[in-house]
């Protein structure tokens, strides 16, 4: 009756999506700019950025899975009544 679980594992894939990549992109200029040393920012390697992302993803989708099929069984006016 509601939304179908694909519907809501999309949407924590998205969340995940953009989570994971703000938080890479605020830690690599974290980074850059209070880096005690330049030993750090030599070390740096987008590959750590698009890993730390994508276990975000992975993360979000593995924990949205079945609260998206619950959601997805559960009648609106049910869910309602107890708002």
């Amino acid at each position: 009756m509601g939304l179908a679980a694909a519907d809501y594992v999309k949407q924590a894939l998205a969340l995940g999506a953009f989570s994971g990549a703000m938080g890479s992109a605020l830690g690599t200029l974290m980074v850059l700019k209070f880096s005690p040393s330049d030993r750090m920012i030599d070390d740096f390697s987008p590959v750590y950025a698009l890993a730390s992302t994508a276990i975000a993803v992975g993360v979000s989708f593995a924990f949205s899975v079945v609260p998206a099929w619950q959601a997805s069984r559960l009648d609106p006016m049910i869910a309602l009544r107890y708002e």
